[in-house]
């Protein structure tokens, strides 16, 4: 008898659980929400309403509404606001994404996550305001809100996620808190209005191409907590004339600064990993070829990264002694440079999409061209006659710009009329890296080669020295291209 009691005891309380379960997930229905309840705490899962401006309650049927749901108003059409009352904790991934006549949405502090995507797509919204519980900027949390003029990242905030703000086109002003220590790939990227923006102190990532093609932006002060700028962080941001970095700074990413408007830059000495193309260059779209930028110099400590960085890849720069590095803001020069976007950079995408849910944008790939820099467009780099004698070997070179290597007719390594042999611009007895180095110099006219070397600076043999000239020397280093003339 008492194992029966014990058995019905057990059956008994199996049900009551079965009960309690199915009660919790069974969508109920108050005010127009569509919600579950978890005890005396409800989630709300959809709405039925006409739409216009929404509060969403602190209760509902006495529950305490503590979440939204992930899609919980996906793709609503109705929606003008949204105003989340305070207790509300979560928000759920795309709860409100693609609601394409969403406006303004208010926040409150209750509020500690917000999910991937939530606002993405909603391409009216003007107004944001966030409640000062979150502490991250969630994934395209906000990405291509193209009409979004103005955003405040509440004190609290530590990371801006990847794409959180991409492709809003129209944002012209950001504040960004105190508190901020990340700011991920892609977060700005395609901002084509934002001019200005101030970095906090506590910054320590910027993160691959998080200012991606912001071709308005003007300045950038890179504060003395930040240790990483990514790779292409700054790319084609075709406006940026003034960047200061300051001590502390350990890398600058491959193409960190490529297609600026850049003129001059200041590097301390901090920094220990310098990538290709980070500065100093611009890209050639009719040879498809990187080529050092005659209008531009650097500043760097003697012996430092920087130095070696623009020893190897002929950057024209000055040099200062560590003494005198105190200011390291950007050099201001006579000349101002006028940059022009890129004629491929993407269109703004302002149209809302079909009503059919979106696929959630992939990362922006790169540019299928590069810009160009119109400072030295339809001009040729300063050019300088080598001296030769009356029978300097005869050249047939291809056209300017061709990566072809040009054909001779001498069967020695040595010019006529010369000792050293052709490309030992230094006089050493060696074609390296220290020739091409000599030859930018020489065109920016940091120094005078003598006669002997502008007689062997001539490697493409075509009658003038000029970059061309530097970046063969360079090619055959690599062993991309042979040896000019025929070695005996």
């Amino acid at each position: 008898m008492k194992k029966l009691i014990s058995v019905v005891l057990v059956l008994v309380m199996a049900l009551s659980l079965l009960s309690v379960s199915a009660f919790n997930t069974i969508a109920l229905e108050a005010e127009n929400f569509i919600y579950t309840l978890s005890g005396t705490e409800a989630t709300i899962t959809g709405y039925k309403g006409t739409g216009g401006n929404i509060t969403i309650p602190a209760t509902l049927e006495s529950a305490k509404v503590v979440a939204i749901a992930d899609n919980a108003f996906y793709q609503n059409k109705n929606i003008t606001s949204v105003t989340i009352e305070n207790g509300v904790k979560t928000i759920g991934e795309k709860a409100f994404y693609n609601c394409n006549s969403l406006k303004s949405v208010t926040i409150p502090d209750s509020v500690t996550s917000v999910g991937n995507s939530a606002f993405s797509y909603c391409v009216y919204l003007e107004d944001v305001n966030l409640g000062k519980g979150i502490t991250s900027i969630s994934n395209n949390c906000f990405s291509y809100d193209t009409r979004l003029e103005s955003i405040k990242i509440p004190e609290g905030v530590k990371m801006i996620d990847d794409g959180a703000f991409e492709t809003c086109s129209h944002l012209k002003s950001v504040t960004l808190p105190s508190t901020l220590e990340h700011i991920g790939k892609f977060a700005f990227a395609y901002n084509y209005s934002l001019d200005k923006i101030t970095l906090p102190e506590n910054l320590r990532t910027i993160d691959d191409k998080a200012f991606f093609f912001d071709s308005h932006l003007k300045e950038v002060n890179i504060p003395a907590s930040v240790k990483t700028i990514g790779n292409s962080a700054f790319y084609n941001t075709t406006s940026l004339e003034k960047v200061t970095l300051n001590e502390g700074l350990e890398t600058i990413g491959e193409m960190a600064f490529d297609g600026t408007a850049l003129k001059a830059l200041s590097i301390p000495a901090s920094v220990t990993s310098i990538g290709d193309y980070a500065f100093g260059f611009v890209y050639d779209e009719f040879t498809f070829e990187y080529r050092v930028n005659n209008n531009f110099k650097a500043t760097c400590v003697k012996g430092s990264k920087a130095e070696s960085y623009c020893m190897d890849m002929s950057i024209s720069y000055d040099a200062i002694e560590i003494e005198d590095t105190t200011p390291t803001e950007t050099p201001t020069e006579s000349k101002p440079v006028v940059t022009e976007p890129s004629s491929n950079a993407p269109s703004d995408p302002t149209e809302p999409p079909s009503s059919e849910a979106p696929t959630t944008p992939s990362d922006p790939t790169e540019p299928a061209t590069k810009p160009t820099d119109p400072a030295t467009q339809n001009t040729d780099p300063s050019e300088s006659t080598p001296a030769t004698s009356s029978t300097a070997p005869t050249t047939s070179t291809t056209p300017a710009g061709s990566d072809s290597t040009t054909s001779t007719t001498p069967t020695e390594s040595t010019p006529a009329g010369s000792k050293f042999k052709l490309g030992d611009v230094t006089l050493d007895g060696k074609v390296n890296i220290k020739d091409t180095t000599a030859i930018q110099k020489h065109l920016a006219k940091m120094i005078t080669l003598e006669d002997e070397a502008l007689a062997v600076a001539d490697f493409d043999l075509n009658t003038k020295i000029n970059i061309k000239d530097a970046t063969q020397i360079q090619k055959f280093l690599a062993g991309i291209v042979e040896y000019p003339i025929k070695e005996d």
